[in-house]
């Protein structure tokens, strides 16, 4: 089975997770952040030059991401159904979320909003809080103790179809 992340930290938190609980699945992580700067096109090279230009970012890793992201592409577009985590929480998450279901389109794949797990972690003065995060807020201990990956569904007919399209949704 094949997990795609959004973030090297959702990546690495997954893997570890995955590996604790004895599973070998594939994770495959996005390590582009599109909540910033220019996304149409979703180009690295532009981006990055958009960043070292207004936010004085240095450009050492343009051309390795670049690569990586080809590479990202090519094994997304490979699978028929990938497991696919990220949180509408999260701007880089849901960002990257929105970026892949536009360069794969309605083929099969099942999501797990991670934003829409709600845990209840105890706070340092003892109380109980509910909480939301993405997957690269959470421990591995958590997400394996907690099989999230068993919360993968497929998106309904309404949240795969595109804006400004009509949709016919019929009972079962």
């Amino acid at each position: 089975m094949l997990h795609i992340v959004f973030g090297e930290s959702a990546g690495g938190a997954l893997r570890l997770a995955l590996r604790q609980a004895g599973r070998d699945d594939e994770v495959l992580s996005f390590d582009d952040d599109l909540s910033f700067g220019p996304i149409d096109p979703p180009n690295p090279i532009v981006r990055a030059a958009w960043a070292r230009t207004e936010l004085y970012f240095p450009d050492a890793t343009t051309a390795t991401l670049a690569d990586s992201l080809d590479r990202f592409w090519q094994r997304a577009r490979s699978v028929k159904k990938p497991v696919v985590w990220f949180s509408r929480r999260t701007a880089s998450e849901h960002c990257g979320f929105l970026e892949l279901v536009s360069q794969i389109g309605r083929r099969s794949y099942a999501v797990v909003d991670a934003g829409a797990v709600i845990f209840y972690p105890t706070r340092n003065d003892g109380r109980v809080a509910p909480a939301m995060l993405s997957l690269s807020e959470l421990s591995p201990d958590l997400v394996r103790a907690n099989a999230i990956w068993d919360r993968a569904a497929p998106l309904s007919a309404l949240e795969l179809c595109p804006p400004n399209r009509d949709v016919t949704l019929s009972a079962i």
